[in-house]
């Protein structure tokens, strides 16, 4: 059960941090291009063509659902941050405004699976 918790925190945390470290407006719209493709290319291939026949097909699709939502809530707040710095906000508004939209995407996901 260790290795699950721990590959579930990868698939969490690599994706976020790639998001948030990145340094400049170039890169996080090369980043969104990334992640949109890696999107288009798993909604073609997982959702609109499920492998039924595979055991782990669930488990698969929630551990890329996972590292999708990871890398959109990174995006979002990195997109947040550069916005802020731009217009001089202070690094404690900066920070702030991070943990609120952290904790906005949580709930929303928390009221997405207890709805279904």
């Amino acid at each position: 059960m260790d290795k699950f918790f721990l590959l579930l925190s990868l698939f969490l945390l690599v994706p976020y941090l790639l998001a948030v470290l990145i340094p400049s407006w170039k890169w996080l719209l090369g980043c969104v291009f990334i992640y949109a493709l890696i999107a288009i290319y798993l909604y073609i291939d997982v959702i609109m063509h499920p492998n039924h026949s595979n055991p782990g097909a669930p488990f698969g699709m929630a551990l890329l659902s996972a590292a999708g939502i990871s890398g959109l809530l990174g995006i979002i707040c990195r997109g947040i941050s550069l916005f802020l710095q731009k217009k001089k906000f202070s690094v404690f508004i900066i920070n702030v405004s991070r943990f609120i939209v952290i904790l906005l995407m949580i709930g929303l996901l928390v009221g997405l699976f207890i709805k279904s």
